[in-house]
């Protein structure tokens, strides 16, 4: 196995975990929104299936900042990742750019303001 292939695993077990549903937990009782970032489709009482978190950045994975993640539906999620795969080998562009144009260009589509959703674009804080 080489170590592209145990990073994905190591990632998928991760996603399986007691840390990673504390991670969860986190983001509940920061009062973050308990909604998909790019369409507000609200999350039905603490029921995480068809939600979610997108990470803005691997540089934490493991030990994530709740800034590193953003809340979407599976459906935003999915198309959000579809474009990135497209989109990752364009020089300068980073995951952190792709989330935040992809979920202001759907709240601009939808309609919905973008000054609601601004924690989204705050940097990412790394090294502390």
């Amino acid at each position: 196995m080489n170590s592209s292939t145990q990073i994905r695993a190591d990632y998928y077990s991760y996603l399986k975990s007691m840390e990673w549903r504390n991670k969860r937990q986190q983001w509940i009782d920061s009062g973050k929104p308990l909604m998909c970032f790019a369409c507000e489709k609200p999350m039905p009482y603490f029921d995480w299936s068809g939600f979610n978190f997108h990470h803005r950045t691997y540089k934490n994975i493991f030990n994530e900042n709740l800034n590193d993640l953003v809340l979407l539906c599976a459906d935003d999620h999915r198309e959000l990742s579809k474009q990135w795969e497209e989109l990752k080998e364009v020089q300068g562009h980073c995951l952190h750019n792709q989330t935040h144009i992809y979920v202001v260009s759907k709240r601009i589509n939808l309609g919905l303001s973008v000054k609601s959703n601004n924690f989204i674009m705050q940097p990412i804080v790394t090294g502390k």
